[in-house]
């Protein structure tokens, strides 16, 4: 006997695997004009094309696109893929950050998933970053630059939710390395983290730096989605 299908985020019984007509609609891709390098929404297009905060004090990451914004059913995706071990969401996440994929994907770009400390891995048993990565590879014919070990963490930091910024970057500082037997993959070549939610871009811009110490020529990254947080030293508020 064959199991029906279930929608993604509600449960519901459809014919298909993906998402519901019903949960479909609540997922809101991220609006334009967003900074280019931290994904922030911005109230009008701006001539750099950054926020105040990013135009203030430059991130090492060149250019981010967050697919979609970070909402009720877009964190019911992402705690269902990250605490229930539904592997299977694998699939709809890498769809759903096809475009964004095809955006910043270069035929030299590197694609590096977020990697977790190997503590946290046995617990969880598997990377969504890194599954979500292979998938968008295998899909887009490109799989020689999927590199899941290029990059290492080697300090099983505490959780950073409800951190803030400085928080979260002093926590996250020296948390990553580059696997040395890799490293040479670097010189010369762009990079593209790949993670599922970005905040503050802490994690990211922490990996980023180590790419660059390697002389990787440029860091572009794509993440599900933008959550909002809001703290003192931003000017705005923003939405992962």
């Amino acid at each position: 006997m064959a199991f029906p299908a279930l929608c993604a985020v509600c449960d519901t019984h459809i014919y298909y695997d993906g998402i519901c007509a019903n949960c479909w609609p609540k997922l809101e891709p991220m609006p334009e004009p967003a900074c280019r390098k931290c994904a922030r929404i911005l109230h009008h297009q701006t001539i750099t094309g950054c926020c105040e905060v990013c135009f203030l004090n430059p991130p090492i990451i060149t250019q981010i696109i967050a697919a979609y914004r970070y909402n009720v059913i877009s964190k019911s995706l992402i705690l269902k893929f990250k605490y229930a071990d539904r592997l299977e969401l694998t699939t709809i996440f890498s769809t759903l950050l096809s475009p964004a994929f095809n955006q910043l994907c270069n035929p030299d770009t590197l694609v590096i998933p977020i990697p977790l400390h190997p503590a946290r891995y046995c617990k969880r048993m598997f990377n969504r970053s890194s599954e979500i990565a292979r998938n968008l590879c295998k899909a887009h014919e490109c799989t020689p630059l999927y590199q899941p070990s290029l990059l290492e963490r080697v300090v099983n930091t505490e959780r950073v939710g409800g951190m803030r910024r400085s928080q979260r970057a002093k926590t996250l500082k020296g948390a990553f390395t580059i696997n040395h037997q890799k490293q040479n993959l670097l010189i010369g070549n762009s990079c593209l983290p790949i993670d599922d939610v970005i905040t503050t871009g802490s994690t990211i811009s922490e990996a980023a730096k180590k790419t660059f110490e390697c002389r990787c020529l440029t860091g572009k990254c794509t993440l599900f989605c933008k959550r909002a947080l809001i703290d003192n030293i931003q000017l705005t508020s923003r939405l992962i």
